[in-house]
This record gives C-alpha cells, sequence and structure tokens, in this order.
C-alpha cells in the first residue's frame, strides 16, 4: 500500500568551526530565517545584473540565504518550492524529466517559461521528447549561498526562457578566513544527507579557495505491488571547488567546478483501471481514428478511490521480474566570472560550461505486471540524453547609487544534445504483425509480456534525435530616478536564435490500419516501436529574432 507518512528523520547539524593559528575554535551560527523578517539585516541580492539592496529592487522576489536554507532543512528543489506558494518543481514522463512552474503557468514541450540560472549563468535547457527543460539543475542544493526567486516577465535582463520568471542559484564564494562546517540529517529507510565544507585563503588575500562535499541516500518509503520491491528512493553524491583570484584591488577572478551523480528509482505511480463502457463518438469511428467494429472503450466513471487505498502499480522488467532501474544522471559544470571595476563602471564576463548524461531505463505503461491476465499492452523507456552547453555573458554597468543607473550586455548560448530512444510499445492485439508472432498465427488480445521479454540490446534500433540551439542577444537597463522616490526604468533585449532538429523517419512504411499514402516499405511489415530501423533520417532549422521591451514606473 502507498504509505501516507513521510518518513520521520533525526537531524544532526555539526555546526561550524573556525581555524586560527592557535588551534581549533568551534563556534555557533546565528539562524536568522527569512529574509522577509523585518528584522532581518540588510540582504544584497544581483536579480536586475548588479548588487543591490533587496528592499532597493521593484520587482518580485523571493529570496532564502544559506541560514535560512540550513533552518528550514532546504536541501533539493522540491523541499524550496514548499516555501514559495507560487513556485512549483513537479515531475514529466521520466524520474529526470523536472519541470518548473512559476505563478501556474508550466512548460509543455520545449523551451521552459521560467528560466534557470547558477551564478547568474543561464543552464535553462529545451526539452527533447519529454516535457520538462530543466534537466541541468542540481536538485541538491549542497553549496548554496542563496536562492533568488525572480516573478514575472524577466526576457529582458535574463532572456531566452524568462516569461514567466527566472530563479538564480548563487553558490557559495571562498572565504579570506578559515572556515568550515559539517552537517548530517539521517532517518530511517535509510535516509542520509551528509554535507561538508571548507574555506579560507591560499595566498594571503590574493588566492581564495574553497571545497564542499555531500552524499545522500533514501530508499524511499513506497512498495511496488508487483514486485514487492521498494521505488521513489534516489542517492548519489557532489563535488565542488571554487577559487577566487584577486589579481589586483579592481580585478578578481572566480572559478568553480562542479560534478554531480544522481541515482533515481522509478517514481512511485499508480493506475486506476477504466471498467465502464462508454460509446465512442461517431466521428472518430468516420474518420477512421479507431476500427468500426470497435463501438464503445472502456472509461474510468464515479468517484475516484481515496490515495491511501492505492497500490504502486509499476510492471516488472520481464527479463529480471525485478523493478526496472530507474535513472542515472552526471552533471559536470564550470563557470569563470570575471570582474573588473573602474572608478565609473564594472565591466563582468560570465563563461559557462556543462555537460550533462542522463540513463534512463523504466516502465512505460504502469499498469500492472507485464504478465497479467488480460494486459495487452506494455511499454518500456529506454533513453540516453548526452547535453552539452556552453555561454558567454559580457556585461557593462555604471558604479554607485546614481539617480541615472545603467546596464549594458551582450550573450552567446549554445547548446547541442544527442537524445537517443530507444523505447518501445507493445500492443498485444498488434503483435501478430511484429517481429515476434505468437505460435499459430493472430491471437487477438495476447499478452506482450514474453514479447518483451524477447527484446535484447541487438534486438533494438534506437532513434537519434539531435538539436542545436544557437543564440545571440544584447540586452540594456536603465534606471532614472528623475525626482525624488520616482523612477522610470526601461529595459529590453534583442535576441536572434537559430534552432536545428534532426529525427528518425520513422512514416515511410503503410500501417494494415491506416489507408493513407505512404512510401512503400519493401519489408512489408508495420510495427510502431524500435524493433526495425528507421527509413532515414528528417533535418530541419528554424531562425527566429524578437525584441523584448519592459517598462516600469516605480514611486
Amino acid at each position: 500500500m502507498i504509505e501516507s507518512h513521510r518518513a520521520a528523520s533525526r537531524r544532526l547539524n555539526l555546526g561550524r568551526f573556525k581555524l586560527a593559528a592557535t588551534g581549533l575554535l568551534l563556534a555557533s551560527v546565528a539562524v536568522t530565517g527569512w529574509a522577509q523578517d523585518p528584522d532581518f539585516e540588510e540582504m544584497v541580492v544581483s536579480v536586475r545584473k548588479r548588487d543591490e539592496n533587496l528592499q532597493d529592487v521593484p520587482i518580485s522576489v523571493g529570496v532564502l540565504n544559506e541560514e535560512a536554507l540550513k533552518k528550514l532543512n532546504l536541501n533539493n528543489l522540491e523541499t524550496i518550492s514548499k516555501w514559495d506558494t507560487s513556485v512549483t518543481f513537479d515531475q514529466g514522463f521520466a524520474s529526470q524529466d523536472t519541470r518548473s512552474t512559476m505563478r501556474g503557468l508550466h512548460p509543455t514541450r520545449g523551451r521552459q517559461n521560467g528560466a534557470v540560472l547558477v551564478d547568474g549563468i543561464d543552464v535553462t535547457g529545451l526539452a527533447v521528447q519529454t516535457n520538462g527543460g530543466s534537466l541541468l539543475m542540481n536538485p541538491r542544493l549542497f553549496d548554496m549561498e542563496r536562492v533568488e526567486i525572480v516573478k514575472g516577465p524577466q526576457n529582458a535582463l535574463y532572456g531566452r526562457a524568462a516569461f514567466n520568471g527566472a530563479i538564480n542559484y548563487v553558490t557559495k564564494k571562498p572565504t579570506d578566513e578559515f572556515d568550515g562546517n559539517l552537517y548530517a540529517d539521517v532517518g530511517n529507510n535509510s535516509r542520509y544527507d551528509l554535507r561538508g565544507g571548507f574555506s579560507g585563503p591560499i595566498i594571503g588575500d590574493t588566492l581564495l579557495g574553497g571545497i564542499n562535499a555531500a552524499a545522500w541516500n533514501d530508499d524511499g518509503f513506497y512498495s511496488n505491488s508487483v514486485t514487492g520491491g521498494g521505488v521513489g528512493g534516489t542517492q548519489g553524491y557532489g563535488l565542488s571547488g571554487a577559487l577566487t583570484w584577486n589579481v589586483t584591488e579592481n580585478f578578481a577572478a572566480d572559478l568553480r567546478l562542479e560534478f554531480t551523480d544522481d541515482e533515481f528509482d522509478q517514481a512511485p505511480y499508480t493506475s486506476i483501471i477504466p471498467t465502464t463502457p462508454a460509446p465512442i463518438p461517431a466521428s472518430a469511428i468516420s474518420g477512421n481514428v479507431i476500427a468500426p467494429s470497435v463501438t464503445t472503450i472502456s472509461a474510468v466513471r464515479g468517484v475516484l478511490p481515496d490515495g491511501d487505498t492505492l497500490q504502486v502499480t509499476l510492471s516488472e522488467d520481464p527479463r529480471t521480474g525485478q523493478d526496472y532501474p530507474g535513472v542515472d544522471r552526471e552533471i559536470f559544470r564550470t563557470a569563470l566570472t570575471l570582474d573588473w571595476e573602474f572608478s565609473a563602471v564594472t565591466l563582468v564576463s560570465l563563461t559557462g560550461y556543462t555537460d550533462s548524461t542522463v540513463d534512463s531505463f523504466e516502465d512505460a505503461r504502469r499498469e500492472g505486471s507485464i504478465y497479467a491476465t488480460g494486459k495487452t499492452t506494455g511499454g518500456e523507456f529506454l533513453a540516453n540524453d548526452e547535453t552539452k552547453q556552453f555561454s558567454q555573458d559580457l556585461r557593462l554597468q555604471s558604479n554607485g547609487d546614481n539617480r541615472f543607473d545603467w546596464v549594458v550586455g551582450a550573450l552567446y548560448w549554445d547548446e547541442s544534445v544527442d537524445f537517443t530512444d530507444a523505447g518501445v510499445n507493445c500492443v498485444g492485439n498488434f503483435i501478430p504483425f511484429s517481429p515476434f508472432p505468437p505460435p499459430g498465427g493472430p491471437v487477438p488480445g495476447v499478452n506482450c509480456g514474453d514479447p518483451l521479454a524477447a527484446i535484447s540490446g541487438s534486438g533494438r534500433f534506437p532513434d537519434l534525435w539531435t538539436r542545436d540551439q544557437e543564440h545571440w542577444s544584447v540586452y540594456g537597463l536603465i534606471d532614472w530616478e528623475f525626482i525624488d522616490n520616482w523612477s522610470i526604468i526601461l529595459e529590453g533585449r534583442y535576441s536572434d536564435e537559430k534552432s536545428t532538429v534532426s529525427g528518425p523517419d520513422r512514416a515511410g512504411t503503410p500501417s494494415p490500419f491506416d489507408d493513407a499514402p505512404r512510401a512503400i516499405d519493401p519489408r512489408g511489415i508495420f510495427f510502431p516501436s524500435m524493433l526495425m530501423p528507421a527509413f532515414g533520417t528528417l533535418t530541419d532549422s528554424v531562425t527566429d529574432d524578437y525584441f523584448a521591451p519592459k517598462g516600469t514606473l516605480q514611486w
């Protein structure tokens, strides 16, 4: 049964420590909590591409600093969304398919409508074959200084995907004094979250360094009714290192490297089996959408059952009899920030590179055992996603707190994705037309268990999807306080993008169930899966340019 309670936990904060020349000093930390607390000291944010007091920013912003993250035990994306009701993170079709939703607007396929940034570097991807575009987000916040959530249209400053807002993760920078921390969170179901970090000077005040590490495990608290195994668990580890080089008094360089390895069990799903016959609309039958002999279809009617009475209904892998392994994701990320400060202006360079590999193998139907009596459908989601992303952002901004402040900048952003889809769908009624026909000829309603079990690695013909996205843009912001307490703020971004997508041609064969004219397939067979090679590759490119303006009158 699906347990309705959360796993109990016991958290142990081992505190922070400082190293001095005389020995080891143990010091406590004052936890201040929310930035919105009236007693909270001034908080500096960078949501408008410059460091500003949060109270002076004329846009809707939610901020959680490091101490609030610790106090509230917010260590992943899901827990952060619980403390900001306008932001949620949910899961799409697969366990790695994270989707961010702001103010009720959620993404479908393709471009996200909310940007995700790490230290001001855009890491928002575009989905291929799945709904989410947040594949490159790190769900574990093991080295965060603060999280800034900017709400509302932000295309001008954040570009590309910030139609609905942006989430900026600001990581810890090395400290100029020796500083370290250890943290442990343990619970039942083999759950633990271990984190630690150390930073300090390497060469006086000139070169500073820091390192953070984390390891986690959670077996989950759901059991699959089919296999009896646990699902919904996760495990992994992460490492990050940072260097700050104060080359001169006015020139500094920050380098950060990060590697994370996440493993996700399949998410717990249940299926409500339709049992009530419902008539099929005549238009569906006359339009050859459904065979004319089929006049009804099973549907769900009445009151849905209570969640506590349901069971997880993930099919077993027919080759092993155990649960499918789920998802393994590895992300390497590096970022270089250069900051030149002159008397009147500051020049900033942001360079980012991300390399991600995601392997997924999951049940695609989630309707119980593949061998269940009368089970005539089945499917597997087997995929590999290789994503490489590079960006270069240059901006020049005014210094000081003046009546007339400005920011101008330019961004180059490039993403390359290779998505290999080796999934397969099985419809028992169609098996006579597949490479694995049942003995004795066509048998309507045949079970899909054995045909799926017969598919080995060499028996699949994976489809390769590729997408190259190249983006150029220039942007600017002017903030003019024309009289005391009255300001006009003008923003804008001009963007030029080119997207090239290629994928398999699987429409070149006639279907026995479709009279639409198609090219003749010399194989003389049609089976809608990856059990035959595609007929070729289709490629298309789209180029688009647009201008996104924004104006604000502030009092």
